[in-house]
């Protein structure tokens, strides 16, 4: 909600109304954003890091080949054909530059992929998890197992105050999320760079 004076959207060379719905708008789709990835389910959506996926700890003092292997392998066959990767930004970097057995790296910068699977980047993933604080986690899961409700579509509506000379602007919708099989994604925890 916000009030905008009568005057200024009288006199402005620019749409005010536009401008701010715009931007209401916007940080309504961030906070969707950060609900479906971190959300508790307490007035937001369920998100990602709270499905309940079983984990699969890195398995060595430092992130490698392997422990992404693991990951694929963990998740059951029938879920890996639509499964997609998401990390933090630590996590991105870690894959980007992580190498295969033959010293080649496996991130296809062609198409953003591993293994042939999408590597999405969420800046609501903590790049600063564990006791050293430099823990991320990386995620592998078929998003069709995300159901996403919406209550409401998102709406722009704005009534005249006369009283105070303003207009209120109001931008809101309803919406709802959970992830419904736990069984259709893993997570990799305690991801971090090796200290060499």
């Amino acid at each position: 909600r916000v009030l905008i004076p009568r005057k200024l959207l009288n006199t402005s060379a620019y749409n005010i109304v536009n401008f701010i719905g715009e931007l209401c708008s916007r940080k309504l789709r961030d906070t969707e954003e950060t609900a479906f990835v971190a959300g508790d389910g307490a007035d937001k959506p369920t998100g990602l890091r709270s499905a309940g996926f079983v984990t699969v700890p890195q398995a060595g003092e430092g992130f490698n080949y392997d422990d992404l292997v693991n990951l694929f392998y963990e998740l059951p066959e029938q879920y890996r054909q639509n499964a997609v990767f998401m990390t933090s930004s630590a996590g991105m970097k870690l894959l980007r530059t992580l190498k295969d057995k033959n010293d080649l790296p496996i991130f296809d910068v062609r198409d953003q992929t591993i293994f042939n699977r999408p590597v999405y980047e969420s800046a609501d993933i903590p790049a600063n998890l564990g006791t050293g604080t430099n823990e991320t986690e990386i995620y592998l899961f078929d998003p069709w197992y995300y159901w996403i409700k919406d209550g409401e579509k998102m709406f722009v509506d704005t009534d005249k105050k006369i009283a105070s000379l303003q207009t209120e602007l109001v931008v809101a919708e309803a919406i709802d999320g959970v992830y419904t099989l736990a069984d259709a994604g893993k997570v990799l925890t305690g991801v971090k760079p090796s200290l060499a």
